[in-house]
């Protein structure tokens, strides 16, 4: 068990642990390859190393199992322990995302498409943002979404869904982001009732959370 005071203790059973990943990596063991992986690329146990960590990760990947696709998919797009090529994350992580329905490579890819200039597919990375919050994803995305269904980004404008979006992340985490959002669609009457007076109740709970847009429309 591990100890807070006593770090030392913890060292022979590490040991042993990874006496245990060493044997099954050599049997090409997806979760022990990962594992070793993961211990080269955050440094800790053992000193850093990308290139090992990505060699790890590769043969993980060629198992198909699905953390190590992820991961081999990561160094690609930031280049760590290999050249950058978001070509080949793509291919990676667009079968997991699609037949695996797997959420991390549903985030990536929605990155990728969005912000990757080479790779720039608004509808796809509409259609990524939309799997990864069907699947779990974290609100911050339900925002990213909604704006682009606001500002017709990858598609035909959608105020109404990107209505729910704004109202799921002004529920669930108080986003002073979405609630301006909210404010502007009540102003213009956009896929919701216009009314000024609930576009000033929203910008006026912006506000309150420091939007900086919020604060120059009530001013």
């Amino acid at each position: 068990q591990y100890d807070p005071e006593n770090k030392d203790a913890v060292v022979p059973d590490m040991i042993k642990a990874i006496g245990y990943y060493q044997l099954s990596a050599e049997k090409n063991y997806g979760p022990a390859l990962v594992n070793l992986g993961s211990m080269y690329e955050n440094g800790g146990f053992f000193e850093q190393n990308f290139e090992k960590a990505f060699q790890y990760f590769k043969r993980a990947a060629d198992q198909n199992f699905v953390t190590g696709q992820n991961a081999l998919a990561l160094m690609y797009i930031t280049g760590r322990g290999t050249p950058k090529n978001i070509q080949k994350a793509i291919e990676l992580l667009e079968p997991l995302a699609i037949i695996k329905n797997d959420l991390n490579a549903q985030r990536r890819l929605a990155y990728i498409f969005k912000n990757e200039q080479e790779f720039l597919n608004l509808f796809k990375a509409r259609k990524y943002f939309a799997l990864a919050i069907e699947n779990g994803a974290e609100i911050s995305f339900a925002i990213e979404l909604a704006v682009m269904l606001f500002n017709g980004e990858g598609g035909e404008k959608d105020f109404e869904g990107a209505y729910g979006l704004f109202k799921q992340a002004a529920l669930y985490d108080h986003s002073g982001d979405a609630l301006y959002f909210m404010g502007i669609m009540h102003h213009h009457g956009a896929g919701v009732e216009k009314s000024e007076e609930m576009a000033l109740l929203f910008f006026r709970e912006s506000a309150a959370l420091g939007n900086r847009n919020a604060i120059s429309v009530l001013q």
